[in-house]
């Protein structure tokens, strides 16, 4: 991995909320290098031109580069980028599960109102697209809407665990009834995933993490068909394209009310 990242010229950002850190993985003398960096329940994060966001516990964090301060840092000279928390706004726990840049501003999957939302100076968020099936706004986490795939700097896709409209109803069908929703018309694309994570469109295909069964797909989204990729060894979440290269996150099968009684935990 470290070579391929050298060769690539990129880094990777992974968000862990369990232990609170955003990593930095990158490449230096072809070796990995990694990086750890507080943030309260980092969740979602997205990286444009010059600037990162990070969606935390109840804030999400806005960093801008400081290409001045890069090669001061040690080892001199190996450092090309320098990101610093500038601001930040609260928004409240909304489980922000992910964070993207849109044309004009940023998109929050807010996960826990069962929405896609903008930032703003006066509110803790304003809410900007909800699933047909969702009657009203609830901090209720019905649906667990927790993805988004945009096309042209805007919202094109989003994945949920169950078409439900009751706190929590999505739990106990997680495992046969996640899909994926165009946010155009609110219609479903393809159905039947365990726990679909991460959608991301990249060349003429539609991709997401069946995360339940521990596979990569690919779906043909005017066919409605969908193909598995690869079979992965763990839970699948977090999904980043480069070239020809997909790089997919990867965690452990937790045996909770949450994660249990999924494929991917029964096969082990």
């Amino acid at each position: 991995l470290g070579p391929l990242l050298a060769q690539l010229g990129i880094s990777l950002f992974v968000s862990t909320y369990d232990a609170g850190k955003l990593v930095v993985i990158n490449s230096y003398q072809n070796k990995l290098n990694f990086s750890f960096h507080n943030f309260e329940r980092a969740m979602g994060s997205a990286a444009g031109p010059g600037r990162l966001a990070v969606g935390g516990k109840d804030w999400v964090y806005f960093l801008n580069n400081a290409p001045d301060l890069a090669p001061q840092i040690a080892p001199m000279g190996t450092h090309d980028a320098c990101y610093l928390t500038r601001a930040s706004q609260y928004t409240g726990d909304i489980a922000v599960h992910e964070l993207v840049w849109g044309k004009d501003e940023l998109w929050v999957v807010n996960t826990l109102f069962n929405c896609l939302c903008h930032m703003s100076s006066s509110y803790n968020f304003v809410p900007r697209w909800r699933p047909s099936f969702i009657d009203r706004l609830a901090a209720e986490d019905r649906c667990h809407l927790n993805g988004l795939a945009m096309e042209n700097g805007m919202p094109k896709y989003v994945t949920v665990l169950d078409q439900t409209n009751t706190q929590g109803g999505w739990r106990p069908n997680k495992a046969t009834n996640g899909c994926i929703l165009t946010v155009e018309t609110g219609e479903v694309v393809v159905k039947g995933f365990a726990m679909p994570h991460s959608p991301r469109v990249y060349g003429d295909r539609l991709w997401v993490c069946d995360s339940g069964r521990g596979a990569l797909v690919s779906i043909q989204p005017n066919q409605g068909s969908k193909e598995v990729v690869v079979q992965l060894p763990g839970y699948p979440r977090g999904l980043a394209f480069v070239d020809r290269y997909a790089f997919v996150g990867l965690s452990k099968i937790r045996e909770t009310a949450v994660f249990g009684e999924l494929p991917i935990s029964e096969s082990k």
